[in-house]
């Protein structure tokens, strides 16, 4: 079997922030690969500015060049509709009989996971990495995996600081007319800047930056 680790979300821009905590999970874990996962449409919340399936694809793919072990999917893009985790499970245990997949969360989804589409099989098909920002959300977080019964055990909690960044300020920051270049990769910041998404204005980017 192969431990894959999976790392859903909009990405809309990908960011520092997405990049840090996968890294993080791919370091302290050592999953064999880690494949980050944009959404077709996400259903548990309205994405606004959603930059197009090609754009935030191509992103990612610049955003991870030179990562070894990162990978993008595009199976929520070809799966069509709202992309829920268990549909995505469901196709990519066709695709990959040999993979062993683990999702990474955040603490705040871990919250609401019980409330999720079909949560229950999608702890049947995968594993469970929870981030706790700080070692003392891991109390409230190790309450609700015990709240999950005989299925807390697919649940694995662990202390991974991440870097406080959001891909909404990143967009209200562009149309600013703010440099975001120190929050995201060069190459996806040129992207953004060539493809003249989030509405960017010209003084988006310091001109005397070569």
């Amino acid at each position: 079997m192969r431990s894959i680790a999976l790392f859903g979300g909009t990405f809309n821009p990908v960011h520092y922030g997405h990049l840090h905590f996968a890294r993080a999970c791919l370091e302290r874990f050592l999953f064999e690969e880690l494949w980050l996962i944009p959404a077709c449409i996400p259903p548990h919340k309205v994405a606004e500015d959603l930059a197009s399936e090609r754009d935030r694809l191509e992103m990612l793919r610049l955003g991870i060049s030179g990562e070894s072990r990162m990978r993008v999917s595009d199976v929520e893009y070809r799966l069509g509709g709202k992309s829920y985790t268990i549909y995505t499970l469901e196709q990519l245990s066709r695709e990959e009989p040999d993979g062993e997949f683990t999702l990474l969360i955040g603490s705040d989804m871990l919250l609401s996971f019980d409330r999720w589409f079909r949560w229950e099989e999608i702890l049947q098909r995968a594993r469970l990495l929870a981030a706790a920002r700080m070692e003392r959300d891991l109390p409230l977080l190790q309450k609700k995996r015990d709240s999950f019964g005989s299925l807390a055990e697919r649940v694995t909690i662990a202390e991974i600081p991440v870097l406080p960044l959001s891909s909404t300020e990143i967009r209200e920051a562009i149309r600013a007319g703010k440099d975001c270049r120190p929050l995201l990769p060069d190459t996806v910041a040129d992207y953004i800047r060539e493809k003249g998404l989030y509405r960017k204005k010209e003084v988006f980017y310091d001109q005397n930056r070569s």
